[in-house]
């Protein structure tokens, strides 16, 4: 049995079990698989993030490695700035806005649709989260099929996006791998393709291993 151990943290207005297709087409590979759950609105992303290391204390495994969605891959920030975990393997950000979020930014200009993001723009959706350590590889796995709710509710984007973040948001030189696919946001969470991205990089560090 593999001593290596997959934690998948969801992004904002969600709870770990949005990620268990993904876990559960992923497990069968050898890996342990652990759905972190986390207040996404009542906490900031450093306070998460806190959590989260505490939660990676528990899981048994010699190497974890992390998959997160969205805004949890700016908890993944603050993880590895502040707390950096000996344990962590491989990291892979599904359309996590890395350069900020354009529709965190509309919604924080109204006193109402503010409060749909509570304290996840403190040091994370504005564009404000800590830079990604230099030295730890970085993959990006982004949408690119302009369909969701960020496209309905802010009347659409310029530009390409996964229909809630700008493809362009989530382009960074803090990106070592990079891979583009044709799903929405939350398509991409049960898209098979998604699931042969991910495993090439959980397997080889790189995307050209998509069987």
């Amino acid at each position: 049995m593999s001593d290596q151990a997959v934690v998948f943290v969801h992004g904002i207005w969600m709870k770990g079990g949005v990620l268990m297709p993904l876990a559960e087409r992923v497990k069968p590979h050898g890996y342990k698989t652990h759905l972190f759950s986390y207040k996404s609105l009542a906490k900031t992303p450093a306070e998460n993030a806190s959590e989260l290391n505490e939660y990676l204390k528990g899981v048994e495994a010699s190497v974890i490695h992390l998959i997160a969605h969205s805004l949890g891959g700016l908890v993944l920030k603050h993880l590895m700035n502040n707390h950096a975990p000996d344990s962590i393997g491989k990291v892979i950000m599904l359309g996590t806005p890395i350069a900020g979020s354009e529709v965190a930014r509309r919604f924080n200009q109204n006193d109402f649709t503010r409060m749909l993001l509570g304290q996840a723009t403190k040091s994370g959706l504005l564009g404000d989260a800590p830079q990604w350590p230099e030295k730890k590889p970085l993959a990006m796995i982004a949408g690119n099929r302009g369909i969701g709710a960020g496209a309905v509710l802010t009347g659409g984007f310029e530009g390409v996006s996964d229909g809630t973040v700008r493809l362009e948001e989530t382009m960074s030189e803090e990106i070592s791998h990079r891979h583009e696919v044709p799903f929405s946001h939350m398509g991409m969470l049960y898209a098979p393709e998604v699931v042969k991205a991910v495993l090439s990089y959980l397997e080889h560090g790189d995307f050209d291993h998509l069987v």
